[in-house]
């Protein structure tokens, strides 16, 4: 009976006695609350950039960059600034426009080579590994500007691959 009176016993204490006899709380039993996911952390412009494009004038002087970025694949402009955060103003509001490679296209429009207009960065380094002579216009298709096609005046022949209509 002995061994029945300490089964009551036992059955007789409370959760309450249980866990405090084993050191514990009641919240020690408990699930720890689970906090929501963080959100990734948002990447700046500068973490998110992959290539730069920097546009220069007919004597090879810096203007500005196109930029592609990734996460999600974009492409902004920006020009160097020492008074801007990180270095970089993001808008060439301002800024003269040009064609890419600039002073190559005019070396070879002396040349007397033909020129072909893409959409474009990468495709005019594309195009230029395999022996074209190319350019494209900042902001891509659609942001032609005439004093683009007058860059191109005295090319013997021009082909535009993206419908700028030069």
């Amino acid at each position: 009976m002995t061994g029945a009176s300490s089964s009551t016993a036992t059955a007789a204490a409370t959760s309450r006695d249980v866990v405090s006899a084993m050191d514990l709380t009641m919240a020690d039993l408990m699930p720890e609350k689970s906090e929501k996911p963080k959100a990734p952390r948002k990447l700046s412009l500068v973490e998110r950039v992959e290539t730069v494009y920097p546009y220069t004038d007919e004597q090879d002087r810096y203007l500005f960059e196109a930029v592609r970025l990734h996460s999600p694949k974009t492409f902004r402009q920006r020009v160097k600034d020492d008074l801007a955060e990180g270095g970089y103003r993001w808008t060439i509001t301002g800024v003269r426009r040009v064609l890419y490679h600039l002073r190559l296209l005019l070396a070879a429009i002396m040349a007397g080579a033909s020129i072909l207009i893409l959409e474009g960065e990468k495709d005019v380094h594309t195009a230029e590994r395999i022996g074209f002579v190319a350019t494209c216009n900042p902001m891509g298709a659609g942001n032609w500007e005439a004093a683009y096609s007058n860059s191109l005046r005295g090319a013997s022949r021009v082909t535009d691959h993206c419908g700028q209509g030069s």
